[in-house]
């Protein structure tokens, strides 16, 4: 039976695979040293965002990690649960907004701190369920039209309303497998795939059974092209109409751009309400 390769932090050990966070490593992990020396992080088969195409997306940094997250409003950032960790102070996460090229400070950047993160009450760290967090903003951002914005989110109603879309996924993952960590904001177009099918093709990682909060997307027949994604936390969005709505969440994968597992992302529409209540 074949193994796969890991990249980030390892949910448990399997017969035939193991689940990890997509997107760039979450080197707090505890499990790290179940890591092989070649992994690696990235958005596979993507290209380059434009300059201001993605006006919802921030980097989350700290000292020991690095994630993406989404604007929700001008004080409030969702991301994945699994980004935050207890060893750090919430003063110590720095969210960047406005920024395509996260490793300089341009014109449009905004750098908050953190001044409260809430963690979903049900997250589990084990099985990767309920994979969300909010991070409310030390000082409102700015609102441009261009460069800062929030992005729509989906009513609680919206659960199939993304089936058979493709969405866009972003990030700053490296190109390709042991690529560097890109310094300017990717994007890749995922095709979102059913919960069925997803669940099927995850039968082989213990522990793990897509339910109805997550949604998954990738490219089941190649691998490499366009199934890998951006950091941890960041969002997957839909266009309708012109408009964009966050999907997801970015959370686990068994190995990015493995097309026999597509990525899994938290269902945003699945929490709308736990959002509301926390941010209202």
């Amino acid at each position: 039976m074949e193994a796969y390769q890991v990249l980030a932090v390892v949910l448990s050990l399997v017969a035939s695979a193991s689940v990890v966070a997509c997107g760039k490593r979450n080197s707090y992990s505890p499990f790290m040293a179940a890591l092989l020396p070649d992994d690696s992080d990235y958005i596979v088969g993507g290209s380059l965002a434009g300059k201001n195409e993605f006006p919802w997306q921030v980097a989350i940094l700290t000292r020991r990690q690095f994630c993406g997250g989404s604007i929700i409003s001008d004080s409030w950032i969702l991301t994945a649960a699994h980004c935050i960790t207890d060893e750090l102070q919430q003063s110590e996460y720095l969210i960047v907004a406005g920024s395509r090229h996260v490793k300089r400070r341009e014109s449009t950047s905004q750098i908050r701190k953190a001044a409260k993160i809430i963690v979903h009450p049900g997250w589990d760290s084990q099985y990767f369920i309920n994979d969300i967090a909010l991070i409310k903003l030390s000082q409102p951002l700015v609102a441009s039209a261009s460069s800062v914005a929030p992005v729509r989110l989906p009513e609680s109603s919206d659960a199939n309303r993304f089936n058979r879309k493709t969405c866009t996924a972003s990030g700053w993952g490296a190109a390709y497998n042991d690529g560097p960590t890109s310094p300017v904001l990717l994007k890749v177009d995922l095709p979102i795939v059913s919960n069925y099918i997803c669940n099927n093709r995850y039968f082989d990682v213990r522990d793990v059974r897509i339910n109805e909060n997550h949604i998954c997307a990738g490219d089941l027949d190649i691998d490499g092209t366009g199934v890998g994604q951006g950091d941890s936390g960041g969002p997957l969005v839909c266009e309708e109409n012109g408009a964009h709505l966050l999907a997801g969440i970015t959370s686990f994968g068994v190995d990015c751009g493995d097309s026999k597992h597509p990525t899994v992302f938290t269902r945003v529409s699945s929490f709308r309400r736990w959002i509301d209540s926390n941010i209202a």
